[in-house]
């Protein structure tokens, strides 16, 4: 048993955000076989277009290695489709389902509302995609601490994950 989050877990297997948590179907096949949470596919406060193009994969026949490219609206949720996953798989799974939410910049009128809507949706953390420096992740925590106290959620409770990018 291992702790994390505040939540005993059987082991410390946690699904990145890929093709396989991106519907919730693929992560109740995951917790079936044992993972023990989700970091949910990313999602982004925009409306999906008509035309949302496919990936398209290629190899590189000299090295091996597979490459991927898809346009931006295959490979990003929308909030409501992230919001409908998560509300479909909290009443079936006890697994921590995190959210990979994608905002255009740290302004907070850019992604808190957003981040309200996935912590009353069930979320149990929630990964921000979009910090460039360490001021940028306690922009975040100062945020995320804001958003616990509005719904009522121990302050420190909601796990930061902050991928610094450039």
């Amino acid at each position: 048993m291992i702790e994390f989050m505040g939540k005993q877990l059987k082991n410390p297997l946690i699904a990145s955000s890929c093709i396989a948590t991106e519907s919730a179907a693929n992560v109740l096949r995951l917790a079936e076989n044992g993972i023990q949470g989700a970091i949910l596919k990313s999602c982004a406060d925009y409306e999906r277009g008509v035309v949302s193009g496919k990936r398209e994969f290629a190899v590189d026949t000299t090295t091996g290695y597979t490459y991927a490219s898809a346009p931006f609206e295959s490979e990003i949720l929308t909030i409501d489709e992230c919001l409908k996953m998560l509300r479909t798989l909290r009443p079936q799974t006890d697994i921590l389902l995190i959210p990979s939410f994608t905002a255009t910049s740290l302004a907070p009128e850019d992604w808190i509302p957003c981040c309200h809507q996935l912590e009353a949706g069930g979320a149990d953390g929630i990964r921000i995609a979009k910090c460039e420096s360490a001021q940028d992740v306690k922009t975040v925590e100062e945020h995320v601490a804001a958003a616990e106290r509005e719904f009522g959620v121990e302050v420190g409770r909601t796990l930061l994950m902050a991928a610094l990018e450039s």
